[in-house]
């Protein structure tokens, strides 16, 4: 990708703290996402898949030590994912910049997190959609997080919870140890 403007729309949701080969899904896109920054005569937008999609930097920029600097401040979140929504601020903002140069929209994820994507819309400005499976293609396990609840134990004494989570796993293989990291 060369010229124009290139939004990078990153997830941050908590499947991307899957360790692959000892490396965190999240540092995997962070990693790709740099080095798709510094390409000559381009105009940058990185935008965050959180809850509520933002750009960061809060505006376009072609200062690749700036956006490098802002890709290595994200953290993983504790939240499902928003592709959808960030999607679309990263189109509405493909749609409203240069119109005479191709805009494209590359979304770094899992392979879950990049089906059925919505289409660039057909307008005057040329949007490019280019998923990237941060996985490489290597099976991830195929298990999640389907339950956390909490509740007031007063049987334990005053001022203590009984935090429950159930995981499934959807996989074919069995699972003696799952690790599971619970930020309360």
């Amino acid at each position: 990708v060369d010229g124009g403007t290139i939004f990078i729309v990153l997830d941050t949701s908590y499947p991307m703290q899957y360790r692959l080969d000892d490396e965190s899904l999240l540092m995997r896109a962070k990693i790709m996402a740099s080095n798709l920054v510094g390409r000559a005569n381009t105009q940058y937008g990185l935008i965050i898949a959180d809850p509520k999609p933002k750009l960061m930097l809060s505006k376009l920029s072609a200062n690749a030590g700036k956006i490098r600097d802002a890709i290595d401040t994200i953290n993983p979140g504790l939240h499902g994912r928003n592709l959808s929504a960030a999607l679309s601020l990263a189109y509405s903002m493909a749609a409203e910049s240069n119109q005479e140069q191709l805009n494209s929209v590359v979304v770094l994820s899992t392979p879950a997190g990049l089906r059925d994507l919505a289409r660039p819309p057909v307008g005057n400005s040329p949007i490019k959609l280019i998923p990237v499976d941060v996985s490489d293609g290597k099976p991830l396990p195929n298990r999640a997080v389907v339950d956390v609840s909490i509740r007031a134990a007063p049987e334990m004494g005053t001022g203590h919870w009984e935090l429950a989570t159930r995981i499934a796993n959807h996989s074919n293989e069995a699972t003696k140890k799952l690790p599971v990291w619970l930020a309360i």
